[in-house]
């Protein structure tokens, strides 16, 4: 399952992006609109199978495509400590 960590992490949609604060590291993320797409399925808890459906329906792109962008996704949010300790991709 991933999820979100849920400790310290405050966020907002705002002009077609997410603008995320790590409380405790004190760090900003912000994400395009892709990734706001994702972000609500990520709070409750999906899989990356999940995330993958959600982009080819969304934006109508191959599989590959899709896979490869959530992969970098996840990558980016694992690099800034943003995913619950639990997680398995």
């Amino acid at each position: 399952m991933i999820k979100l960590r849920s400790d310290d992490i405050f966020w907002r949609e705002t002009k077609g992006e997410i603008i995320a604060l790590d409380a405790a590291a004190s760090r900003y993320f912000s994400a395009n609109a892709t990734a706001m797409t994702l972000w609500p399925q990520m709070e409750a808890g999906t899989t990356e199978t999940a995330l993958v459906d959600t982009l080819c329906r969304r934006y109508e792109v191959a599989r590959d495509v899709a896979e490869a962008a959530v992969a970098a996704f996840l990558a980016q949010l694992d690099e800034r400590g943003l995913l619950g300790h639990d997680d398995v991709s």
